[in-house]
């Protein structure tokens, strides 16, 4: 009897890794040479007069290779002006629970967006997660860039 119950637990603690290992190739095939761009902020300035070029969209860039993560940060203006604030290249793994991690030197990515954003793949997408200046998490859906950013 205690044979059954042993092969029973060796059976589920394989069948639980091997569909682990299963949903981790699927995330890396999702991730890997593709771009991904979520709309993260937007900001309005308030001029006297009407100036199309004082609000700011804001965008965070992801693009995956096999090992790395391009991390791109940029806005652009209302007239269409682009400004690169972080473009920088890290090492990606992906952790429990199809968290994808970004191995960073704190100091960094100190002022980054980045800085404080959980990543993951959930239900097919790839989300984010942030408190900013808030005290529960906003989620961010990144959509697959068809053009490189």
């Amino acid at each position: 009897m205690k044979s059954n119950n042993y092969l029973k637990s060796v059976f589920f603690i394989t069948l639980f890794y091997s569909v682990q290992s299963i949903f981790a190739q699927q995330a890396e095939v999702f991730l890997v040479d593709k771009t991904f761009v979520s709309n993260t902020d937007y900001i309005c300035e308030l001029t006297p007069e009407y100036d199309p070029c004082a609000g700011l969209q804001s965008y965070l860039i992801l693009e995956f290779t096999t090992n790395d993560v391009f991390v791109i940060e940029k806005d652009i203006s209302g007239c269409g002006a682009e400004y690169i604030n972080y473009n920088a290249k890290h090492k990606w793994c992906l952790g429990t629970k199809m968290q994808i991690l970004i191995q960073s030197e704190e100091e960094e990515m100190k002022y980054t967006f980045i800085k404080d954003l959980t990543l993951m793949v959930k239900d097919g997408v790839l989300v984010g997660y942030s408190k900013l200046n808030s005290e529960s998490p906003k989620q961010f859906d990144f959509e697959q860039s068809l053009t490189g950013d």
